[in-house]
């Protein structure tokens, strides 16, 4: 299980942190794995998260929860109002715990993807020291927490944008809510996962 931990991490990640093995690797492969988004293995889910800010204070954290087919389990926003930019970030993993469903129980493993590293690195924090907001993570026997570049959280980031506007909760892909832009993003990067 370790060595299956550890090659899921080096294959999408620079940081690592697995709930039961607190591994650290330093992984020279990033450059070819950074160009678009990756799915999570068998009975596994991924989050990607993101938050937008904008001048006037108002800002969006956004997810999006995925399968390792690349389907949208769920993908969320929330509307938030802040000064700090490492707040708002901050706030994209406590909405996770907001956003937990009991269904996801059935999954082995979750990962964590961002794309601003500070967030990753304080999400690592937590995990070792059992600090709260993240509660949903004890429901997991492994937990990964990648930093990832922009090209691979380009649909979390369309959430934190549209949560600017408003905060909302997408389950269902026929529903005529979510903009087509993002449903020809997930299709895009769903094809590509499958090659």
């Amino acid at each position: 299980m370790f060595i299956a931990t550890e090659a899921i991490g080096i294959a999408s990640s620079t940081v690592i942190c697995n709930h039961q093995i607190s591994g650290r690797l330093g992984v020279n492969q990033q450059g070819l794995l950074d160009k678009s988004w990756h799915p999570p293995p068998p009975e596994w889910i991924k989050f990607n998260l993101d938050a937008s800010f904008h001048s006037s204070y108002k800002g969006g954290v956004g997810g999006i929860c995925r399968d390792h087919k690349g389907r949208l389990l769920l993908a969320f926003g929330r509307s938030c109002v802040h000064w700090d930019i490492a707040h708002v970030e901050s706030l994209a993993i406590k909405t996770i715990n907001e956003v937990f469903k009991e269904w996801m129980l059935e999954y082995n493993g979750i990962i964590i993807e961002g794309d601003n590293f500070n967030i990753i690195k304080l999400i690592h924090k937590k995990i070792k020291s059992g600090m709260e907001g993240l509660s949903f993570i004890n429901n997991f026997n492994h937990v990964i927490c990648n930093w990832v570049k922009r090209d691979s959280n380009k649909l979390a980031d369309l959430c934190a944008n549209y949560a600017i506007l408003s905060s909302f909760d997408w389950e269902d892909i026929t529903l005529n809510k979510i903009p087509p832009y993002f449903l020809e993003l997930l299709k895009e990067e769903s094809v590509c996962c499958m090659h």
